[in-house]
């Protein structure tokens, strides 16, 4: 091969793809194209000089030319901190909201079973007596019940009460391992606690302090745990209808949204635990104390709603594999 006449017919393009990536964060949209075909055509370029040619200076000015180009193409990654404000704006509210009526018909289930329970147990003393003596019966209500939240220091039980509660939704996490099967029994046994301590305070006409303490950060903690439970038997139902894409990749994004979830819950639950350690116990009137664990749930729903609609409308799914990198774009 004559390289001087490879050079010389060649120069042009080698000399434009070289000022299309010094420009790219200006590139117009037919000129990002013309990148990605001179990128390729280069490259071609390189393997033929490789090939045909010892010319070490040719070699190595294709070789820095392409992989500039390589970069501007493939796009570099977005530093962290632009992931980490994508996540939370993006992926994991709109993997919530995707979820939004798994999310609804789990919450609905619980607070049933809870209720029914609960009246179960408040109308029947004989289910009562079944369940502890009438004296354990009023060391609960009348003192373990509250002392539960006040008995630590509030900076050890806020650490404390959080772990428990990434633990409850860390196994709903794990069972979609398997499909989801086994979220619905969990679900049951936490349901069955509330309702029966729901049902042993109403009997003894507790009910208000039940609500007064369970209700500030109940609402939030509950609220994650349903999540949870509802992307993992997502994930399960996807075996049975992975709609139109094949199962296996259906599979693969549902449980990354599964990832997304859990992830992103580790602050919910963070927000939970300190609400129950510095607000429940705390010496503010219960309407205060409720208001608070209301305006935290309020608070919660409408950023998954307001987030995650609009990135759902942008048509994200919040796939961690699909995240966008910088590439050259108008």
């Amino acid at each position: 091969m004559d390289i001087d006449a490879f050079v010389t017919a060649h120069r042009p393009v080698w000399d434009r793809l070289e000022h299309l990536v010094k420009h790219r964060s200006s590139l117009t949209g037919p000129e990002v194209d013309e990148l990605v075909d001179l990128y390729q055509r280069v490259s071609t370029h390189l393997s033929i000089v490789r090939s045909s040619s010892a010319d070490a200076m040719l070699t190595g000015r294709l070789s820095a030319l392409v992989a500039r180009a390589r970069s501007a193409v493939t796009g570099a990654h977005t530093p962290a901190w632009r992931e980490f404000v994508r996540f939370v704006t993006v992926s994991f509210p709109v993997v919530a909201y995707r979820a939004r009526w798994w999310w609804l018909a789990t919450s609905l289930a619980f607070i049933a079973v809870s209720w029914v329970l609960g009246a179960w147990v408040a109308s029947n003393p004989q289910v009562q007596t079944s369940i502890a003596s009438p004296d354990e019966i009023t060391q609960l209500v009348e003192h373990d019940f509250a002392d539960y939240y006040s008995e630590n220091p509030a900076a050890s039980f806020a650490g404390h009460v959080w772990i428990n509660n990434a633990w409850v939704s860390a196994q709903v996490i794990i069972y979609a391992i398997l499909l989801g099967l086994p979220i619905p029994v969990l679900l049951w046994s936490n349901a069955a606690n509330l309702g029966v301590s729901a049902g042993l305070m109403a009997s003894r006409g507790k009910l208000d302090i039940f609500f007064g303490l369970i209700t500030p950060h109940g609402l939030l903690e509950l609220t994650a745990v349903f999540l949870a439970a509802a992307v993992g038997m997502r994930l399960g139902w996807t075996v049975i209808d992975p709609g139109p894409r094949k199962r296996v990749e259906a599979l693969a994004e549902q449980g990354r949204a599964v990832v997304s979830v859990a992830l992103g819950l580790v602050g919910v639950l963070f927000v939970s635990g300190l609400i129950e350690a510095f607000v429940t116990p705390s010496g503010l009137p219960t309407p205060v104390r409720v208001g608070i664990g209301v305006l935290a749930e309020g608070a919660f729903l409408a950023y998954v709603i307001v987030f995650g609609r609009r990135a759902l409308r942008q048509n994200e799914t919040g796939d961690l594999e699909r995240a966008p990198d910088v590439a050259p774009s108008a």
